[in-house]
């Protein structure tokens, strides 16, 4: 949906959803030569049903050569797990994200700069067990763009991003892979904060188009 404005104000909101089923056999054998019975059979058989609805609503307001835009997101997963091969027993998982932001772009004659701030919430919880955690993380972003002129132009980039573990990984119902390997998720994972700071030069030459960059990247709370 979009809504346009006096004064050159927009308004857009998104929504999305989704809803599925899935199930997963998993069969692991060991037979010793000449003998009848297995030495290991491990059979894992789960059922699971998953949710997902995200909504966005953005706010943008143009100037003859700057833009403002604000906005923020909601997105949430659902998941019901039934391990058939562990008696039918139930488990469930959440994980919500929210998100907001805003940015100002202007333009000075051969120069563009763009600077931004958002902060992302997240929370995920495994209902049986009550375990879960929830983090605060910002997200700032930035840009220079200098224009020599229509085939020449220099670029400094910073940006920054989140990598929050999924459901698989944080789910602690242990699942036997072999006769000697278990898997276990991790409650204690929380989001990792990445930034990356880019230099680019770019050039439009006849039957030639390509750029040359440098780039330094960190993330110091990595998942682990």
């Amino acid at each position: 949906w979009q809504q346009n404005f006096a004064g050159r104000q927009t308004l857009v909101v998104d929504f999305s959803s989704s809803f599925y089923f899935g199930r997963t056999y998993s069969d692991y054998l060991e037979q010793l030569p000449g003998v009848s019975g297995y030495l290991t059979d491990i059979h894992t058989d789960i059922r699971d049903r998953n949710q997902a609805y995200a909504v966005e609503a953005d706010y943008i307001k143009n100037w003859s050569n700057s833009r403002f835009t604000a906005g923020a997101s909601y997105t949430a997963n659902r998941n019901r797990s039934e391990y058939l091969s562990l008696g039918g027993q139930v488990f469930h998982q959440r994980q919500d994200k929210v998100y907001f932001f805003a940015e100002y772009f202007q333009r000075l004659g051969k120069w563009t700069a763009t600077a931004g701030m958002g902060v992302q919430y997240t929370d995920f919880l495994f209902k049986e067990s009550g375990r879960g955690n929830h983090s605060w993380s910002p997200r700032p972003q930035a840009a220079i763009t200098y224009a020599l002129d229509q085939n020449h132009n220099f670029r400094l980039n910073f940006t920054s991003w989140q990598s929050t573990p999924s459901l698989a990984e944080t789910n602690v119902v242990p699942q036997q892979l072999d006769g000697f390997q278990w898997r276990v998720g991790n409650q204690n994972l929380r989001t990792a904060n990445s930034y990356m700071l880019t230099f680019r030069y770019g050039f439009n030459l006849p039957r030639v188009v390509g750029s040359f960059g440098v780039r330094a990247f960190t993330s110091p709370n990595a998942i682990t």
